[in-house]
C-alpha cells in the first residue's frame, strides 16, 4: 500500500515537472522571439552581444541581491 502510494507520489511529481519544463520552454521561446523582434532588428550580432550582457546583468543582479538567502 505504500509502495504503490510512493510510487503514485513519483509518478505525479514527474508529471508536474514535464509540465513545468514545457511551460519554461514556451516562456523561453517568447521571450526569444520578443528579443529578435525589438532588441537590434536587424542587427543580428550585436542583439546577440546585448542578450548576453543583459543576461549576465540579471544573473549578478540575482546573486547579489539573493546571495545572502544562501549563506544561511
Amino acid at each position: 500500500m505504500v509502495k504503490r502510494k510512493r510510487k503514485q507520489q513519483h509518478v505525479q511529481f514527474s508529471l508536474h515537472m514535464i509540465f513545468d519544463l514545457v511551460a519554461l520552454v514556451l516562456i523561453w521561446r517568447g521571450i526569444w522571439n520578443l528579443a529578435d523582434e525589438y532588441l537590434f532588428p536587424g542587427l543580428g550580432d550585436l542583439s546577440n552581444v546585448v542578450g548576453i550582457v543583459m543576461g549576465l546583468l540579471f544573473l549578478f543582479v540575482n546573486d547579489h541581491l539573493f546571495g545572502e538567502y544562501k549563506k544561511k
